[in-house]
């Protein structure tokens, strides 16, 4: 299990940077995942016509995994042909978080 320290900034001040980030297209999720005390690599998901990501979503997810501790081991996936709750894609987004947990246990 990820026990996650508490991080310098107040609740309302990562909420506030959490508004002007979406506002921009943009959520800084890096604040909420910096002070973990295991490291371990992120799962990020998208549909490819998920129109809450700015209109890219591809590019949408790259930044977002730019702000976790180690990006490089993130596993970024995108789920062709569908939006921000993978309708008629479910179990394909489900498959793909079941590979990613498998793949966690095999190290």
């Amino acid at each position: 299990m990820v026990r996650v320290r508490p991080s310098g900034a107040s609740a309302q001040e990562r909420a506030e940077a959490h508004r002007a980030g979406a506002a921009r297209g943009t959520v800084l999720f890096g604040a909420l995942f910096r002070d973990t005390e295991e490291r371990i690599p992120g799962g990020l998901l998208i549909g490819s016509l998920d129109v809450f990501a700015g209109g890219e979503p591809v590019a949408f997810l790259r930044n977002l995994a730019a702000h976790f501790p180690d990006p490089a081991r993130n596993r970024l996936v995108i789920i062709p042909g569908t939006g921000h709750t993978y309708q008629g894609k479910a179990k394909d987004a489900a498959l793909e978080v079941a590979n990613f947990v498998r793949d966690l246990d095999r190290g």
